[in-house]
């Protein structure tokens, strides 16, 4: 999840549609699981406080397809670069079946003051648990369960690509970031469209959802999403007396 500084045509597959809401069940078919590509998104997460900006770091999220005995998944690596000589560094590695998200496996890996912690997870329908036989694992005891099959709320952004966006639809479903409180269920709202700048300073015409993240003293988060793509271009919220957060698109390298 990793949200507060820390989400129509809905196929009959996906979804049980109550009015507008949509509820999302893990291993359903996502409707727009095509939009999903391999590539890299990198995104600059920076504080505004008093007029002044203040960054904490370049986000990167990596997307590639495999198969393993027949079976087609999915991973999304993705890494932050603290910014400063001594940022630290954090790496998250999941795994899910492709065109559902079901969760496989997560992995964290984060490298402070020279020294590397790893915590390993299995998802299992409402189960997680630490992955007890990998080597280094920190969070091998681990084990908690939650009243219905799981979404890992790590990868939420690639999660968020393949939901049908249409204004007025809101999406429900129970996601959990591992190793963080309990399970839970979210709400993500499609409040509406704009247009944008994109990272290329060029307008973009975008889906704008909102959530307060079952956090309603901290304010609505507002994440802003392609039209076409329904790739995040931009989110915002609140980071309490850190001051106002944003997490923007930055255009592609050379070697995307």
């Amino acid at each position: 999840m990793l949200c507060y500084v820390a989400a129509i045509l809905a196929a009959p597959a996906i979804a049980k549609e109550t009015g507008r809401d949509v509820e999302v069940r893990v291993g359903a078919p996502l409707a727009r699981a095509a939009l999903l590509k391999p590539g890299t998104q990198r995104y600059l997460r920076y504080l505004v406080k008093d007029g002044h900006r203040t960054a904490i770091d370049i986000w990167s999220r990596t997307v590639s397809f495999e198969t393993r005995d027949g079976r087609r998944l999915v991973r999304v690596a993705q890494l932050w670069d603290g910014a400063g000589p001594n940022g630290s560094v954090r790496r998250e590695d999941s795994l899910m079946e492709a065109g559902t998200m079901r969760p496989i496996e997560q992995v964290r890996t984060i490298v402070r003051d020279g020294v590397t912690k790893t915590a390993a997870y299995r998802f299992d329908g409402a189960r997680v648990t630490g992955i007890a036989d990998r080597a280094g694992n920190d969070a091998r005891d681990f084990a908690i369960a939650g009243s219905e099959p799981l979404f890992n709320f790590v990868p939420d952004s690639e999660w968020f690509q393949q939901l049908p966006m249409a204004a007025g639809i809101s999406f429900v479903a129970s996601l959990y970031d591992p190793g963080s409180g309990k399970p839970d269920r979210y709400r993500f709202t499609i409040a509406g469209a704009a247009r944008i700048a994109g990272p290329d300073g060029k307008p973009v015409d975008c889906w704008l959802m909102t959530t307060d993240y079952n956090a309603p003293e901290h304010g609505l988060t507002r994440m802003w999403f392609a039209k076409r793509t329904q790739v995040m271009i931009r989110q915002e919220g609140d980071a309490g007396p850190r001051g106002h957060f944003v997490k923007t698109l930055l255009p592609p390298e050379a070697g995307d």
